[in-house]
């Protein structure tokens, strides 16, 4: 791999590749004059680069620092979202210095001349309206709908989220205070944007009176300049757009954006985690927090495909027989020739009201389950049948006992699996270490849920995948261990591409196996609101913290917060659908990064996983070959390449040269998988340690690209 120079960097947050590959973003802190190993900052840089070279392209100087800031590129490469949530701002800069305003940018919210100072062509400032959280791009911004931001609020203040459409505002540099679409009772101060659909995006809801949780899903309509300042839209539905003014003032000819809902339905849900959209955007999958077990599947409209969720009753807890339980929701024809779902409420497609339908529940004493029930007023879509009420009511019980889910993932839908006919799957791991695939037939849309193929000896488990026991084993003659050389970077001095030493992995029934480094969970130290908040630990030392399919669908690649140095690989078979373990990955330290190469046309054939540790200046590669090799060779080639380490990065005073060390912290690939960026976070801790990234590329696929 070709390495580019190192460049200061605060954060690995701070890091973001343009849609199309072509630049890379950075924020860069300015330390202290007079004390330079301090970890706090006089002010900060905005930097663009050129992904390839790192040569650079634009820079902008702030004047505050970068704690907790936030950067992100519109989906058109156009602009960049800079946000300060602890200032209470946001700012939007603008990459083409010809579409740059002459006389300052414009004010959405706030003072005239407040943006001026940084060059932003937008500023909002949102300290005010309390409890600001985030903000990001609309789903389309710049693409099918004019730049517009979505801005947050905590739960704890309400739970809104404003839209700010850049262009059916007040002119550049004319101050004024613009109108935002405003959707209230927002869950988890976050929307989930279409696959394909660029303007539809979900949210989660929840009454701040009943406590009913719902899911809405909204779609961003263009209106015309006629539209825009000739009237503004009324909200149909308690969730829907609140839109006072949006389209701007009567003088703008900008075109404006009209929120709508398109659907909404019953989430069945008590306290939901999160929702994910399935690869064809047909379905969505939504889960409840950590103290619950249960994952619904719903179509676009609100019908019900199944839900996994615990089994057994109360007095099982502990036992080893207990375990999720799929119960599939079936399509059953109706007179008329459509479909009728008894699993969940449908929602129609003309906005139906979000309050109609109330929940409530009762709880008596310390009991661990609860009921949400129907109200007999009806909705958008008629009354529920006294059947559907019982199902809902059962659906929406209290799981009793343990954690529950911690990671939910889809597979994606490759050209492989069109071509096979395989329908979608649905991982779904908890804090128990266990791992259950949900499955659909192809054609049918009936789901079920995937057996393991050979299971461990002893278990009655349906998990396909069960890292809760060891040692961990391989069911065929394929899996392999392998191992990083000890304290390699030092005695290679750097140089060179070290491969893994590798064994076999034993077979079932066979004594032996990988017994990976594991702490014992801790769960006095459990942080639910880390969790909540969508952090990647859970302080307890416990649960799949992260796991994803690789593009082409055949193998899936999972971290364990039990186990911080290693990461395993499994492969599913595209016949039979059974997932074996392929790969033991064991490092010498905590794992710190980890992500799959983005299919590309030059790396079609291959599949490709690099890892980052937070002790060894390097970049570690599982490739897999594909069946381009011969069939007595093995076709993965697991190995570590040193990133070049100069005595300080580019940029840096020569007082911190000799206190500048490179300890990768974070790395992500372009979204065209041809450039990778590994990044070091700048410690807090007043030693010196200064944050650093660069950019590697292959030399080979270089140069087939550049022929």
């Amino acid at each position: 791999m070709d390495f580019t120079p190192l460049y200061p960097l605060s954060s690995p947050h701070h890091l973001a590749f343009s849609p199309g590959s072509t630049f890379i973003a950075s924020l860069v802190s300015h330390a202290s004059p007079n004390d330079p190993s301090s970890s706090s900052s006089t002010g900060s840089t905005l930097v663009v680069r050129a992904a390839g070279d790192l040569s650079l392209v634009r820079s902008w100087q702030l004047a505050h620092g970068t704690e907790g800031a936030a950067l992100a590129w519109s989906r058109d490469g156009g602009y960049i979202l800079l946000s300060h949530p602890k200032r209470g701002t946001c700012d939007v800069y603008v990459l083409d210095p010809r579409r740059q305003p002459a006389e300052g940018g414009l004010v959405i919210q706030g003072e005239e001349g407040e943006q001026q100072e940084t060059g932003a062509v937008a500023h909002l400032n949102l300290s005010s309206s309390g409890g600001f959280t985030h903000c990001c791009w609309a789903p389309g911004a710049g693409l099918v709908i004019p730049p517009t931001i979505f801005c947050f609020t905590s739960e704890e203040t309400g739970g809104t989220m404003s839209a700010f459409c850049l262009s059916s505002t007040s002119s550049a540099g004319e101050a004024g205070q613009a109108s935002a679409a405003v959707f209230r009772d927002v869950k988890r101060s976050r929307c989930w944007p279409h696959p394909t659909d660029r303007a539809r995006f979900a949210m989660l809801h929840r009454d701040a009176k009943s406590g009913q949780e719902k899911v809405g899903i909204y779609r961003g309509v263009l209106l015309t300049a006629g539209e825009a300042g000739g009237s503004t839209n009324s909200a149909k539905g308690a969730y829907a757009a609140i839109l006072q003014g949006n389209g701007g003032s009567s003088t703008s000819t900008a075109p404006g954006v009209r929120w709508e809902l398109e659907s909404s339905w019953p989430a069945h849900t008590n306290d939901a985690a999160g929702l994910s959209w399935s690869p064809d955007g047909n379905l969505v999958a939504v889960w409840e927090g950590p103290l619950e077990y249960r994952c619904h599947i719903y179509t676009a409209i609100g019908s019900c495909r199944g839900t996994l969720a615990m089994g057994g009753d109360a007095a099982a807890v502990g036992s080893e027989a207990r375990e999720p339980v799929f119960t599939p929701c079936p399509i059953e024809e109706r007179s008329d020739g459509g479909a009728k779902n008894h699993g969940g409420n449908s929602a129609s497609n003309a906005s139906p009201d979000l309050k109609s339908s109330k929940l409530g529940s009762s709880t008596k004493g310390r009991t661990t389950q609860s009921t949400m029930r129907s109200s007999s007023s009806s909705t958008a879509v008629g009354e529920h049948s006294a059947a559907a009420q019982e199902d809902e009511a059962s659906a929406a019980a209290t799981a009793a006992g343990g954690l529950g889910i911690r990671t939910v993932v889809w597979r994606p839908c490759s050209e492989i699996s069109k071509r096979k006919g395989r329908g979608l799957a649905l991982a779904v791991a908890g804090f128990d270490e266990r791992i259950y695939v949900l499955c659909s037939e192809s054609g049918s849309g009936d789901w079920h849920l995937l057996r393991p193929s050979t299971p461990s000896s002893g278990s009655a488990s349906n998990a396909v995948i069960d890292l809760s026991r060891r040692p961990l084993i391989s069911p065929n003659r394929q899996g392999r261990i392998y191992r990083e050389p000890r304290d390699w970077v030092r005695l290679t001095g750097g140089r060179g591409i070290v491969p893994f030493h590798s064994s076999l992995l034993h077979t079932t029934g066979t004594a032996g196996g990988a017994n990976p480094p594991t702490l014992k969970p801790d769960w006095e130290k459990l942080n639910l609101s880390s969790l909540a908040a969508g952090g990647q630990s859970s302080g307890a030392r416990a649960g799949v913290q992260w796991m994803e399919w690789d593009p082409s669908t055949r193998f899936i690649a999972m971290r364990s917060e039990s186990m911080p140095s290693t990461v395993l690989v499994y492969e599913q078979d595209g016949e039979s659908g059974a997932v074996s373990l392929l790969s033991v990955l064991l490092f010498a330290s905590s794992v710190s990064g980890v992500a799959w190469r983005p299919a590309s046309a030059v790396v079609q054939k291959q599949a490709q996983l690099s890892i980052v540790t937070a002790a060894s200046p390097a970049i570690y590669l599982w490739t897999h070959a594909g069946n381009s090799v011969a069939a007595d060779s093995d076709p993965i080639i697991m190995e570590g390449v040193p990133v070049p380490v100069p005595s300080a990065p580019l940029g840096v005073g020569l007082e911190q040269a000799q206190q500048t060390s490179f300890r990768p912290s974070g790395l992500r690939w372009s979204p065209d998988g041809s450039k990778v960026a590994v990044a070091s976070a700048r410690e807090a801790t007043g030693s010196g340690e200064t944050g650093a990234y660069c950019v590697a590329a292959h030399a080979d696929e270089e140069d087939e690209t550049a022929a």
